[in-house]
Order: structure tokens, then sequence, then C-alpha cells
């Protein structure tokens, strides 16, 4: 009996020990999956998909394994411009019809410059005001680093409008961090600011035209260019 309920035992600590073993190991690899990686699943997880309950389907895109992304928040940019840093960061949301336009010409370019990306999703990051007998009225807050960043961009960044049924624009008071937004941050100072999209395209669902992506690649390459100057060459600085 005495060795029967040993034998038990043991059998028990083995099957607790793999348990934990594999928990550790789960973890282990969850914890190594990369910026890069959780964002090119995050993306391209939507290729093909329907839109909610339209007949729009999302644009499939394809995104570089190895591509220059850094996943970031609002507190980060806004201590990153405070320490007056030098860097490029992107507003958008994988279900964003226009970034998904543009994300591919605009990593592909950031990656071919050597230029990181900081990535702040704004999907659900953002406050948002909707008419109330014509008025517009805030429907929920953000955060107070949204409201601190809205600031610190507030030189390059649009009018947050609203639209009524009759067409009309109707402004709430505030800038908007809209998506897609690319910034140039240049020591600490928002320099430039751009969507990336071709004015030729009038609906975010179309086919892109090579003039289109060259126009993104254009628009990208005068946002990096911002960061290009701040480097140094063999003749100085």
């Amino acid at each position: 009996m005495k060795k029967k309920f040993i034998a038990l035992a043991f059998l028990l600590l083995v099957f607790v020990a793999s348990i934990v073993y594999l928990i550790k190991i789960n973890t282990k690899f969850e914890s190594s999956v990369t910026d890069a990686e959780s964002f090119k699943k995050e993306y391209e997880v939507l290729n093909g998909e329907l839109v909610g309950n339209t007949d729009k389907i999302y644009r499939e895109v394809t995104i570089d394994e190895n591509n220059t992304v850094v996943l970031s928040n609002y507190s980060d940019i806004v201590s990153r411009i405070n320490n007056k840093e030098t860097f490029i960061v992107y507003f958008g949301f994988a279900k964003c019809p226009w970034c998904r336009s543009v994300i591919e010409v605009f990593l592909n370019e950031a990656k071919e410059n050597n230029i990181n990306v900081y990535y702040v999703d704004v999907y659900s990051n953002r406050d948002t005001y909707e008419l109330v007998e014509k008025v517009p009225t805030k429907k929920n807050d953000a955060s107070k680093e949204y409201y601190e960043l809205l600031k610190k961009l507030d030189s390059l960044l649009s009018d947050y409008n609203l639209t009524d049924e009759d067409g009309n624009k109707v402004p709430v008071g505030e800038k908007r961090i809209y998506a897609p937004n690319m910034v140039a941050v240049v020591d600490g100072k928002p320099m430039y600011l751009t969507t990336g999209v071709s004015p030729l395209q009038n609906d975010a669902y179309m086919a892109l035209t090579d003039e289109m992506i060259n126009y993104s690649k254009e628009e990208f390459n005068k946002l990096f260019s911002y960061l290009e100057e701040t480097k140094c060459t063999s003749k100085g600085c």
C-alpha cells in the first residue's frame, strides 16, 4: 500500500512539473514575439475579411516580417517629445481603410531608409463627439496623455469637425489625431505631418494606381528627410 501511494505521489509530481514546464515554455514563447511580428499579425489577420455588416472587404496587405515598427503609446510619445528626441510616429489602426491603403509603402520606405517607426494604435484611444440637437456633445473622454499630446502636436493637427445631416462641418473646438497620421518630430518639435494618401484616391477601398503609390512614396520620403537632415556626414553635422 505504501509503495502504491509513493508511486501515485511520484506520478502526480511528474504531472505537476510537466504542467509548470509547459506554462513556462508558453510564456517564454509569447514574450519572444517581437513588435514587428505583432504588428504584422495585427494587420494581416484582417486580409479579405468583411468590414462589419457591410459588403466592403478589408484591403489585403503584406507586412514585411522584418519591418521597423516599435509599439508605443501616447505616454511614450509625450515623453520622447519632452526629452527632445528625433523620431517618426505613426498614428493609425488595423481596421482603418485609409491606413491599409498606404501602410505597405510607408513601412517599405521606412525600412529602406533604416528608420524606426513608433506605432500608436488610436482605434479606441481618442475622445469622440456626436451631434445632439446640432450641438457637438462629448460621447467619451480620452486619456490625459492624449489631450497632452494634442497640445504638443497642435501646430500640425487638423481641427476635429463633425458633419451634420446637411453635409455641413461643425467644429468641436479641439484638434484631432486622425488615422493615418505620420509625424516627424525633430529635437522634440513636430515638424511635418502627412497621411501619405494620394488626392487621386477618393475611396478607401479602391484599387491603387502607380500614380497613387508614387505619391505616397514621395510623401513618406519627404517625411523621413526631416530625420536625414539631423544625421552627421563625413563633412560634419
